[in-house]
């Protein structure tokens, strides 16, 4: 399994499909090294991010995140 944090590109240099060739190739990187899956989190409100996750063909898992302070 590999776990993909932080997948952030600048203001500046979006709007280029950087988020797709970094997802991209996150995702061949895994395929060529049999990794069984890849996983990753965004915020419930974070609209763009997930445009971008599900174009890529992400799925939203059926696990839920707990978190306590």
């Amino acid at each position: 399994m590999a776990i993909l944090n932080d997948l952030f590109v600048i203001p500046e240099a979006r709007e280029q499909k950087l988020g797709e060739k970094l997802f991209q190739t996150c995702l061949s990187y895994i395929r060529e090294n049999d990794f069984a899956y890849m996983t990753w989190e965004t915020a419930k409100d974070n609209l763009v991010a997930q445009s971008l996750y599900n174009k890529m063909g992400g799925q939203l898992s059926e696990w839920l995140v707990y978190e306590i302070s």
